[in-house]
């Protein structure tokens, strides 16, 4: 006989092996209480005696990797992806998402911690909720951490113990030093390998774009740059990605994480970036990072291309740069983000808010952006305040409404606060950016900076033009 489920230890507490006492009265434990934790019993009961040693899929699986097989959010109307709350998907037991592998062999060479980190991520840790534009994504994306922990290579392994072991470092409420120093060594030896890959295998793409991802992870919480990594693994790709607009949904929402990060810095720093956005998206895709705004990948690079050329030397052609401009301006302005069909069915009514509200912010971004290349900063001032207004309210309205900050809207928050000239409005957008870029703290030790940087130079220059920003901001 099993034992009674009022004696099971609740799954958090299960999960780090510790103790769970409960509390007379209370449907919580003592440690859920005290960390403030969604406390619940929801992993199947364990079989008395040895565990075979074949690998057994669990029972309960299925049902879940229906739900959120195939593209990005493809699920069908009928099973909405808002059926998964983030409180499920927070506790989902190891058995929703996968287990890890027994091959002694592939296991041998970690440490017991490391060893519990790679359970972590089977399981659904770390929490990496900041990361995607909603939580109905997090299961799909922790899947794709547990699918390739099971199939890739040795060294793609590094990668994943590294960010999974710093993002519980950063985020758990009771993080483990020791992770710090197992993520530093990880990925280092991660990023040894990455450079030194030169081409791979069409079929091992994706293990490749989640290596890669797994090391700018790391970097931009430790540096809060990663443009080398994405450069290398852009070029490294780029034969294929040329000849190829196809891809399955793990490496389009990998390679637009890519994309988007290297774009996110060469626009800072008026260089072009290594890949121009042109993959097909099939109808009704929604990426995991930049939701329905993927579209403006493109002209974000045609931005970045005629930066770097007003930088060089020889100055290009003023009435082509001003053609180009009017053609992207007319296009951004008339935008209308493709809304897949269902779309309030398949997502939650906060999620569908943060959905919407992203697309208007890189609407909005880009514009701003095509303003301050015509015009430096110190002129047209009315216009550009219009815009930087719109961005930095659409970004708090969006955090009041659904309580979570939105992801991939770093630069588009910085080139708005570049705009604010009131001293009580500059302190008051370093303190968003608190709750606004929750990437890490580097990162957003790095945009204070930057931005008081920016706003010295430009009080005491009175205008500044976009090209020359490249000069202004510490690196």
């Amino acid at each position: 006989m099993g034992r009674s489920p009022t004696t099971r230890a609740c799954d958090r507490c299960h999960a780090v092996k510790e103790k769970c006492r409960p509390v007379p009265g209370q449907k919580a434990c003592e440690r859920c209480q005290r960390l403030q934790n969604v406390c619940l019993t929801l992993r199947p009961l364990g079989t008395a005696g040895r565990k075979p040693r074949y690998h057994r899929k669990e029972e309960g699986a299925t049902g879940l990797e229906e739900r959120h097989a195939g593209s990005e959010s493809s699920l069908p109307p009928s099973t909405p992806a808002s059926s998964v709350s983030e409180s499920n998907i927070a506790t989902s037991p190891a058995s929703e998402i996968m287990s890890v592998p027994r091959t002694p062999s592939a296991l041998s060479r970690f440490s017991e911690r490391e060893m519990f980190i790679i359970k972590g991520i089977s399981q659904g840790r770390p929490q990496i909720g900041h990361f995607l534009i909603v939580p109905s994504f997090r299961v799909n994306h922790h899947k794709t951490f547990a699918r390739h922990l099971h199939t890739a290579p040795p060294w793609v392994h590094d990668a994943l113990i590294a960010a999974a072991a710093l993002l519980a470092y950063e985020h758990e409420p009771e993080p483990f030093h020791e992770d710090r120093t197992i993520g530093h060594r990880r990925a280092a030896s991660a990023i040894s390998t990455l450079r030194s890959l030169k081409g791979f295998d069409p079929g091992e793409l994706s293990t490749f774009l989640m290596l890669a991802v797994s090391a700018i992870t790391f970097a931009l919480y430790i540096s809060g740059s990663s443009l080398s990594i994405c450069r290398h693994t852009l070029m490294t790709i780029k034969p294929k990605y040329d000849t190829s607009t196809e891809f399955d949904s793990d490496c389009l929402a990998l390679l637009i994480c890519l994309i988007e990060a290297e774009t996110e810095e060469c626009l800072l720093l008026a260089e072009v970036p290594t890949l121009r956005f042109k993959a097909e998206l099939a109808n009704g895709y929604v990426d995991r990072f930049i939701g329905i705004a993927a579209p403006m990948l493109t002209h974000l690079y045609d931005i970045c291309k005629i930066s770097n050329a007003l930088r060089q030397d020889e100055r290009p052609d003023p009435d082509e740069t001003t053609k180009a401009l009017d053609a992207m301006e007319s296009a951004v302005s008339k935008w209308i983000p493709a809304i897949p069909e269902g779309f309030a069915d398949r997502f939650l009514q906060e999620e569908v808010v943060s959905l919407l509200a992203q697309a208007k912010v890189y609407r909005w971004f880009i514009l701003l952006l095509i303003h301050r290349i015509r015009h430096p900063y110190g002129t047209e001032v009315a216009a550009g305040a219009t815009l930087s207004d719109a961005i930095l309210r659409e970004l708090w309205l969006t955090l009041e409404r659904t309580e979570r900050s939105m992801p991939c809207v770093t630069v588009a928050f910085m080139v708005a606060c570049f705009e604010l000239t009131d001293r009580n409005n500059r302190q008051m957008a370093l303190e968003k950016a608190e709750v606004f870029i929750e990437y890490s703290k580097e990162m957003r030790a790095r945009i204070k900076d930057q931005l008081k940087a920016f706003w010295t130079i430009k009080d005491i220059r009175g205008e500044v033009h976009w090209c020359d920003i490249i000069t202004l901001l510490p690196r």
